[in-house]
């Protein structure tokens, strides 16, 4: 699927979600809280979440960051329009 936006690997959740394994209808908001903790995404940056259902449903969705979470620990250099690499 990444393929298809023009995005790699290192640019999607894989790896974080290979420490994990499935977690059926909690991927998306896991993986979304793991960027916004490690502040790989910060304010002014959009997150694309995507989830595949059985047979041909697929779900989308294109969250906006807002604000900096009071729970986030990663690198504090993370300003608006500045996060990390990995959207979902």
């Amino acid at each position: 699927m990444l393929d298809a936006m023009g995005l790699c690997t290192d640019q999607g959740l894989l790896a974080f979600g290979r420490r994990l394994g499935h977690m059926t209808v909690n991927d998306q908001v896991v993986g979304l809280n793991h960027l916004v903790e490690t502040r790989q995404v910060g304010p002014g940056d959009h997150v694309l979440i995507v989830a595949h259902g059985g047979g041909v449903s697929i779900t989308c969705a294109v969250v906006r960051i807002e604000y900096l979470a009071t729970w986030a620990v990663g690198d504090a250099s993370v300003t608006a329009g500045q996060g990390g690499a990995e959207p979902s």
